[in-house]
């Protein structure tokens, strides 16, 4: 800190008209201006109200878990050098934390806020099993659930595929094909009529999630609806145009609990698991007082609308 001289020499070379400048070279401004700075930071940060925040103890069983999970990990021991590294990253990732917190980062945080909520439901639960169900529970629970559980629509088909890059009229020379097709052509034929690409001519009896995966979800449900034994289309997908030709179909049917048995027990168990725990919750949440504000659908939309509307101006 400077002295009363040179305080008093500083306010003498003012008085003598000294250059403004010489005013922010003055080692007393600088010490009042750091401090000043210092305690805002400090206030920033939210510093820990006692020093033990700033103890970070790397106790033997935090040793032995960082141990056990490179173990687990590597299915190997770790080295001396390997497990000091481990140390040396848990107390960075520790201060890293710390000080995160400590300037509130991690509020609002979407990934954050589910970690910590799956942490604390994984609390919540006891880890006692659920009762084993009896045949008329299952019964009952394939009963609520018939969406669940049944086969999927299947089709088996051929296709005459169209590229959109090898004909300036795709749609209307699509059109023109099929008025000159009978449904009895055999596949070589099919396959000489098609623009050349990677897409099977044919597919056998085959669900319309894997027709949705080779082709396309939106063709897989559009060729779900077409008549059988008739050339239809075009059909669009995201490879081009398609002509189609549905040789046979098998409707969907619900699946009795012996075909499945296996999931309905599972799902029977998760979902009184899911009860169990939503039970326990619900008497948490009566610690709390919740207060939910009125809203009105159309607003939403409206600022919602408004709100891409700008992003879009924007970009």
């Amino acid at each position: 800190m400077a002295d009363k001289a040179s305080v008093q020499q500083a306010a003498d070379g003012e008085a003598a008209g000294a250059r403004p400048q010489s005013f922010w070279r003055e080692p007393l401004l600088h010490f009042i201006l750091i401090g000043g700075l210092l305690f805002l930071l400090g206030n920033l940060r939210g510093q820990p109200e006692d020093d033990s925040g700033y103890e970070i103890n790397v106790d033997q069983a935090r040793i032995a878990v960082l141990y056990q999970t490179y173990l687990n990990d590597y299915q190997q021991e770790p080295t001396a050098a390997e497990l000091q590294e481990l140390i040396d990253d848990y107390i960075r990732t520790e201060v890293c934390v710390r000080e995160a917190r400590s300037m509130g980062l991690e509020r609002d945080d979407a990934l954050i806020r589910e970690h910590l909520r799956g942490k604390y439901e994984l609390l919540l639960d006891d880890g006692s099993e659920p009762p084993t169900p009896t045949e008329a529970e299952l019964q009952q629970f394939l009963a609520e659930h018939p969406e669940r559980y049944r086969t999927e629509p299947a089709l088996s088909f051929m296709q005459i595929y169209i590229d959109p890059l090898q004909h300036e009229r795709a749609e209307e020379d699509a059109e023109l094909l099929k008025q000159q097709l009978t449904g009895s052509e055999e596949l070589g034929l099919v396959q000489a009529l098609s623009d050349a690409g990677s897409l099977p001519p044919s597919l056998p009896l085959v669900a319309l999630s894997e027709i949705g995966w080779q082709f396309d979800p939106l063709f897989a449900d559009e060729i779900g609806a077409l008549p059988l034994g008739v050339w239809s289309g075009p059909v669009f997908s995201g490879y081009g145009l398609h002509l189609v030709l549905v040789t046979d179909r098998r409707e969907g049917r619900p699946l009795e609990l012996d075909e499945i048995r296996a999931d309905v027990e599972r799902d029977w168990t998760e979902a009184r698991q899911r009860e169990r725990l939503d039970a326990e919750l619900e008497g948490v949440k009566q610690q709390y007082s919740i207060s939910v504000a009125d809203y009105d659908m159309a607003d939403l939309a409206g600022l919602a609308t408004n709100d891409n509307g700008n992003t879009e101006g924007g970009e």
